[in-house]
C-alpha cells in the first residue's frame, strides 16, 4: 500500500470529532480525553495529535459549535420564528 492511500485512510475528520466531543462534553462536562476520543471513534493517540489537550479540545469544540449555530441560522432559507407577545393577554 503507498503512504498516500494510507494517509488517506488515516486521515482523520475534525469536523466529525469536534461534533462528536461538543455532544459528549454537553452531555457530561467532566468528560476525559478517552471518553471524547471513543465517542469520536478514533483511538486516544489520535486525538491528542490532533489537539494538544483538554483544554484546547474544548476551547475548539465551543467555538466550532458557536460557528455551526451561526452557519445554520444565517443560511438562505432560514426563517426565523415570528415574534410573538406570549403574555398578552394575561
Amino acid at each position: 500500500m503507498s503512504h498516500l492511500v494510507y494517509a488517506c485512510l488515516m486521515a482523520v475528520d475534525r469536523e466529525h470529532v469536534l461534533r462528536s466531543a461538543a455532544d459528549l462534553l454537553t452531555r457530561k462536562s467532566t468528560a476525559t480525553m478517552d471518553e471524547v476520543a471513543k465517542a469520536a471513534g478514533i483511538s486516544r493517540a489520535t486525538l491528542h495529535r490532533q489537539f494538544a489537550g483538554r483544554d484546547a479540545l474544548v476551547r475548539r469544540s465551543k467555538s466550532w459549535a458557536s460557528g455551526s449555530a451561526r452557519r445554520r441560522w444565517t443560511r438562505p432559507g432560514w426563517k426565523r420564528a415570528p415574534r410573538t407577545r406570549p403574555y398578552a393577554g394575561w
